[in-house]
């Protein structure tokens, strides 16, 4: 019974902290997903540019 008391107070503490995070995150998240979708466009671009660039040359 002691055990799984403090299993509960320990999975509740972790479980208080991921959620502070998660608040943290999502706050920093729009910030964070605006400097992420300029490098994902150019990304899903490269293999398109890759091919125009191959087709243009043969």
């Amino acid at each position: 019974m002691c055990i799984k008391k403090k299993d509960k107070i320990i999975t509740n503490g972790i479980k208080i902290i991921i959620d502070q995070d998660a608040r943290k995150l999502r706050r920093k998240n729009k910030t964070i997903n605006e400097m992420i979708k300029i490098p994902a466009i150019m990304f899903s671009l490269t293999p398109i540019i890759e091919r125009l660039t191959k087709a243009s040359w043969s």
